[in-house]
Order: C-alpha cells, then sequence, then structure tokens
C-alpha cells in the first residue's frame, strides 16, 4: 500500500504504437490514485488498410485499502459526516488500525477486526476558510500501510461586497498595496497608539450606565488599567475617590453569604464573585483596602466544592480557590472536570489554564484544531459554536488562549500579536460587546502595549506611488480615487493600524431586490431544508425581472453534501452554464421582463449541515444592478 494524494483522471492517448513480431504492442502509463475503473478503448489498422476496433476496462485494485469519500468542498461552520472506507479482498479475517487526521491533527484512531469491510464515520467541522487536509490510513502489525490524503477546499459564507486590507504595523516595515482602479475610491484609515485606543474602551466602560456587580468589578479593574496608562504617560492620577466608591459598593452588595450574585439581593454566582475578587486583588496590589478577608470565603467555597457537580461551576469555584490562595488537591478536581462526557472547548481552555497555573502539565497540543484566522489574518480561537453566550464565547475562548500562551515556558510573541490585533479588529461598532469582555480583554493585552510603548513617540507613516503623503498626527483618514499601486511605510513610535479597503464579505446579507429579484428553493418547495442522502434533488432558482435585461449572469450555488448529476437541464433563454465546484454560474445574452426558472439537478450525497450561499443575479457589465436573496441552512440525513 501506499498514502495516495493524485486524484486528477486524464486520459492517455498512444497513437503510434506498432505491434511486434508476435502481433502485441505495448507502452508504461502512470495512473492517477483512484481505486477505480478506466474504460479503455483500442482502434487497430493493418498493412491492408483494414480497421477493426475493442473495448475493455483497467481496474485498480489491492488486496487491502482504505479509501476516503468526502465532498469537493465546504463553507465555513458545515459539518460533514466523511466516510472512512476499508476493503478487505483477501480470504482472510484481518485485525487493522485505522486513523484519521485534520492537518496532521488526529481526530481518532481505532482497531477493526474484519472480514469484508468496515465504514468509519468522520465528522469534520469546516473551522478555517481556507482549506483541510484529511488523511485516512490503516496500518498492520507486519507494517502493511495504505491511505489516502484529499485537500478539501474550505469557502466563506455569504457574498463578496468589499475587498479590503488590515495591517497591524508594529514594528519599521514597508507594504506594498495594489488595488483595481475599476472597484473605484480607495478608502484609508490609520490609527496609532493603541494606548489611544484602550483608553477610549475604558471611558465607555467607565460611562456604563448601570450597576450590577459584574459591571462594577469591570469599572474598577478599567480604572487600573487607567492608572498604568496614565503611570507611562507621566499624566497625574486622580480617580482615587471613584476607586474607593465602587469598592464600598461591591462590599455593600455581597449577599448573606459574604460573596456575590449579579445584583445584591442575588444567589451567589461563581463567575461574577471570581470577578469581583479579581478586581479586589488589583485594588489591594494598588495599596487600595477592600475588607475582604480570604481566609473567611476560603471554607465557604471549599464546601462549595465538595457539592458542585456542574463542570462550568466546578471550574469557576476552582480559579475561585486559586484566587483566594487556597492550598486543597487542585489535581484531583481538575480530575473530576475532566471526568465530564463532552467538554466544550472553552472547558478543556479552563481546564489547561487552570492547571498551569497550579504547577501541573498542560496541553497546548489541541489548540491546532480550533486555530482560525480573520479576514484580515488575526487569529482567535473557536469550536465553531459561538453563540450569544457571556462565558463560552470566540472571545473568551481566546482570552484564555492568549493568557496560556503568555504563561508558557517557551515564547509565542507572534501568536500573541495576532490574538491582540483580533481583539482590536472585533470593536467592529467601536467598542467590544460588553463591559465584561472589555475588561477581560484591557487586562489581557494591557502588560504587553505598555512593554512595547514605554518611551516610544507617535510613528510617522509615509505613503507613496499613486497617492503620495506624510502622515504624523492620528488618526487619519482618505478616500481617493485612480489609486493602483502604493507603498506605506512606518518609521518609530506606536504600532500603526492601517486599513485600506475599496468595496467586504456579507457573510450574512440581507435579502436585496430591486429590478430583478431572484429565490432558490429544493423540489420547487419553499419548505424544504431537511434532504435525504441518495436521492435526486432539483435547486431551482426562480429570477423576476422588471424589464427586459442583456447579459445577466444568475448564480446558483450548491450545498456542500451535493454534487452535480444531470448537466442537461437547460432554460430556453440561457447561451452557457458553468459548473464550478460550490456554485453553478448561468449567462443569458438576453432575458425578457417576466419569470424564469432555472433547474440545477443534484444528487444529496453525505449526511451533515451545510450553509448555502445566497442566489444572485447580477448584470455581467453593470453589476451594481444586481439582487440576491439570504442565506440558508441545509441539512442532509
Amino acid at each position: 500500500g501506499t498514502m495516495r494524494e493524485n486524484f486528477s483522471d486524464y486520459a492517455f492517448w498512444q497513437p503510434q504504437l506498432l505491434t511486434d513480431k508476435n502481433g502485441k504492442a505495448s507502452f508504461e502509463v502512470t495512473f492517477p490514485d483512484d481505486i477505480t475503473r478506466w474504460d479503455t478503448h483500442y482502434m487497430a489498422m493493418n498493412g491492408n488498410k483494414q480497421t477493426g476496433q475493442t473495448s475493455s476496462s483497467i481496474r485498480s485494485y489491492l488486496p487491502l485499502s482504505a479509501q476516503l469519500a468526502i465532498p469537493r468542498f465546504l463553507i465555513q461552520t458545515d459539518t460533514v459526516y466523511a466516510l472512512g472506507k476499508v476493503f478487505n479482498y483477501t480470504a482472510d479475517s484481518v485485525e487493522v488500525n485505522a486513523r484519521f487526521l485534520i492537518d496532521d491533527a488526529e481526530i481518532f484512531e481505532k482497531q477493526h477486526s474484519m472480514k469484508q469491510s468496515e465504514i468509519d464515520t468522520l465528522k469534520v467541522i469546516a473551522y478555517t476558510n481556507d482549506s483541510l487536509h484529511l488523511t485516512y490510513s490503516i496500518t498492520r502489525d507486519d507494517g502493511y500501510f495504505d491511505g489516502e490524503q484529499r485537500m478539501l477546499a474550505v469557502y466563506e459564507p455569504g457574498m463578496e461586497e468589499t475587498v479590503g486590507t488590515f495591517h497591524a504595523l508594529d514594528r519599521d516595515t514597508i507594504i506594498q498595496l495594489g488595488f483595481d482602479e475599476a472597484l473605484g475610491e480607495v478608502h484609508f484609515f490609520a490609527r496609532a497608539d493603541v494606548l489611544n485606543v484602550i483608553e477610549e474602551e475604558i471611558n465607555h466602560v467607565l460611562d456604563f450606565r448601570y450597576y450590577c456587580n459584574e459591571q462594577i468589578a469591570s469599572r474598577l479593574k478599567a480604572l487600573f488599567a487607567l492608572k498604568l496608562i496614565y503611570e507611562l504617560k507621566g499624566k497625574e492620577f486622580d480617580r482615587e475617590r471613584e476607586i474607593n466608591r465602587l469598592i464600598t459598593r461591591l462590599n455593600r452588595n455581597r449577599n448573606k453569604s459574604g460573596m456575590w450574585g449579579w445584583w445584591k439581593e442575588s444567589p451567589v454566582s461563581s463567575w461574577i464573585s471570581l470577578h469581583v475578587m479579581e478586581a479586589f486583588a488589583l485594588a489591594e496590589d494598588n495599596g487600595y483596602k477592600t475588607e475582604f478577608q480570604p481566609d473567611d470565603a476560603v471554607q465557604r467555597w471549599v464546601w462549595e466544592l465538595e457539592n458542585q457537580h456542574n463542570t462550568n461551576q466546578l471550574l469557576y469555584t476552582l480559579k475561585v480557590l486559586k484566587q483566594l490562595g487556597a492550598t486543597i488537591d487542585y489535581a484531583r478536581y481538575i480530575a473530576r472536570a475532566e471526568q465530564a462526557d463532552t467538554l466544550t472547548l472553552n472547558q478543556h481552555l479552563r481546564i489547561q489554564r487552570l492547571r498551569q497555573m497550579c504547577g501541573l502539565d498542560y496541553r497546548l497540543d489541541t489548540l491546532t484544531d480550533y486555530r482560525n484566522e480573520t479576514l484580515f489574518g488575526n487569529l482567535f480561537y473557536s469550536d465553531g459554536e459561538e453563540e450569544n453566550s457571556l462565558l463560552n464565547s470566540d472571545i473568551q475562548n481566546t482570552l484564555l488562549v492568549y493568557h496560556l500562551l503568555s504563561n508558557d515556558t517557551i515564547s509565542h510573541s507572534e501568536d500573541l500579536k495576532k490574538m491582540c490585533n483580533y481583539f482590536l479588529e472585533v470593536r467592529r461598532n467601536g467598542f467590544w460587546r460588553n463591559t465584561y469582555e472589555s475588561a477581560g480583554i484591557i487586562e489581557a493585552i494591557l502588560p504587553a502595549i505598555l512593554e512595547e510603548s514605554e518611551g516610544e513617540v507617535l510613528p510617522v507613516l509615509t505613503i507613496s506611488g499613486d497617492y503620495e503623503q506624510t502622515i504624523t498626527e492620528f488618526p487619519f483618514e482618505l478616500s481617493a480615487d485612480g489609486i493602483q499601486d502604493i507603498s506605506i511605510e512606518r518609521k518609530g513610535g506606536f504600532p500603526v493600524y492601517f486599513t485600506a479597503y475599496q468595496t467586504f464579505r456579507n457573510r450574512e446579507p440581507e435579502f436585496v431586490s430591486s429590478e430583478f429579484k431572484v429565490e432558490s428553493r429544493f423540489n420547487n418547495n419553499d419548505t424544504i431544508s431537511v434532504l435525504k442522502a441518495g436521492e435526486d434533488i432539483k435547486l431551482t432558482a426562480t429570477v423576476t425581472l422588471d424589464k427586459a435585461a442583456e447579459y445577466v449572469m444568475i448564480i446558483v450555488p450548491i450545498p456542500a453534501g451535493c454534487s452535480y448529476s444531470d448537466k442537461s437541464s437547460h432554460n430556453r433563454f440561457e447561451v452557457h452554464r458553468e459548473y464550478f465546484r460550490n456554485e453553478v454560474v448561468i449567462f443569458c445574452e438576453n432575458l425578457p421582463a417576466g419569470e424564469h426558472v432555472f433547474d440545477v439537478d443534484l444528487i444529496a450525497r453525505y449526511a451533515g449541515s451545510f450553509n448555502l450561499n445566497p442566489a444572485q443575479v447580477k448584470l455581467m457589465y453593470f453589476p451594481t444592478f444586481n439582487a440576491n436573496e439570504r442565506m440558508k441552512r441545509v441539512t442532509i440525513q
């Protein structure tokens, strides 16, 4: 056996073969790695110009093989159940060890005792927006090995609506940028001194209008961050009274057990109590008296620990006790948390961080499975399951990884910078989503920013090429036409966060209808969103035009779990179709006003949950005249 990677099927053509004296001709050919059957056709002519022809087939065959069946693509966040198949054509029963890897990370290893065949179901979640390398292989004790490695393209959900770049220029550097002049104006935005960004965020937290215990603790953390920034800038910090007022308020807000809930009279919450105690620890470090007696609290939390069976609460309680400096058998309780039937990524990361804090062995090797990059190349960690959860989100997961890598024995400076830039990137609405997130991010990234910022001044940014300007005052904003190539040089001072864009990938596009309208449905039924594997499916796009149009493109994406079956369906007005792995593009030179139906014949092949990107209709030469539908989700059972 071998590891098969090349699955491109090309015909071979040998028009100049001559037979030997025995009437035989031979040649060598290298087949692709498919284990399948190829049809071959032979035509011959003798010296008297008499001709004949015949056909046969060649079968590629291994007595014991592992094969991998996957779709041709996925959309990011899709989940698919790919198939690993083991075939045994020998007369004997065999013992094999099957392995499945995604991007070199082992997902599972199984022992099979089998006679003829065995099928493994391989769960694949598209956590990236680039490509995944999937490997399925078998080994035997005698050293026999066979397997297949296939690349799975992963596309982004939604529609492309803007193109641009984001650069965190954190050292002296020159970058070259190129733009498509046909896309019109280029917009530039540059911000320097990330401390100003943090200061802006701190003031946003301090201005928050509510006073639940979480927000009071977040304000306290923000004030101590502001104090550090003022010290660096040589400014006088004059908010001691505010700090003392918040400490008094938190002391007043303890409930009967001496701990904290969400509000004054709320039941104890371990994560809010932890948040408050972290703020109190900062206060003590800064010379403020909090009246909090750690020894009184330890007993209560140890009792809490013994009676705690909820994994999340158990992990928060352990961190509270660690914060309080309690001497308990952390390893035993962590082992109890690890025995939960299923652990979320967030729980797994909390366990590793606790292990690290307690001086126990911790694992960083599993992080690769959840490593994601944003469109701007910044780094975050996600299991693809994010909901609107305060404590379990991509940001909270990335914060946990940030603390793990910050406190690791080896340097992870590049990854930490990319995570820091991710936190800055997700301030999409000008601020982070809530005060808890703000406090956590500021606390995590500020020390590194202060370290880099010490003694630095504002940078100088020089733009040259199709547009020229030297920038010494930030923030800087500009929109300009006629730009194709520019270079940006950054010298000295704080990091510069530089964005240049023209038009963005809209992951949740709204339904858009102007002169056109387009809608897609399965089997011409609005309600179908669950398909059955093995069934023939008709995906229908209905295009409605108010007026006749020329050079119309209809883009019909397909779900990743389906493949094309019959490609002969055509509307009478279409002149050409392009079948791409993830969508069909239909071209109509002239399309009259009214309703037009375009069918794409599919077969549902792989079980899973899939995004269906929006169908679109646009004029090829005037793409601003367009319409699209919303994202859809399709399940194949």
